[in-house]
């Protein structure tokens, strides 16, 4: 299951399977898409991740005193293929979501200070990761925001990123 939903989350991303390269399909989707596909699909795909990151650690079936350092791979495992995810596809959303998991995990292991303060720390580097990804991002936008008005608002704006 996890396989297929990361194969779909990768094919909408990449237009091209030889190259792995997002820019392509990052720069030719509409506004629609975006919010309508990519990100309803990064939010669930990063949600599966982490939740079948945690079912394997519960599956161990060890006490949580007993398997803290586990505890703190796991976490590990789920940040650094956050980071991964955003160097690939630049998608802060993804990333929000283990965020979020992160700080849940830390709240609710507060008894067990390794895994809260390890839970934190990495919440803290995905989401400042996530934030810089965010923020250029948005500074792709800026050229096509300025072609577009600089020739009147002719046209779409969605013309004015593919560079027409």
């Amino acid at each position: 299951m996890l396989g297929t939903l990361l194969t779909i989350y990768a094919r909408i991303h990449v237009h091209n399977f030889n190259t792995l390269d997002t820019k392509l399909v990052r720069h030719h989707r509409t506004w629609l898409e975006y919010f309508c596909v990519y990100v309803p699909w990064s939010l669930y795909s990063s949600w599966v991740l982490g939740a079948t990151l945690i079912s394997i650690f519960v599956a161990c079936g060890k006490a949580p005193e007993e398997s803290i350092n586990g505890g703190i791979a796991a976490l590990s495992f789920a940040a650094f293929a956050n980071l991964m995810v955003l160097a690939w596809a630049r998608d802060p959303w993804f990333a929000g979501v283990n965020v979020w998991t992160l700080i849940a995990i830390a709240y609710n292991q507060s008894d067990l200070p390794l895994i809260s303060g390890s839970a934190i720390a990495l919440a803290g580097v995905v989401g400042a990761s996530a934030l810089v990804t965010w923020v250029v991002n948005v500074l792709d936008l800026v050229p096509a925001m300025s072609r577009f008005y600089s020739r009147g608002s002719k046209g779409s704006l969605h013309e004015a990123m593919l560079g027409n």
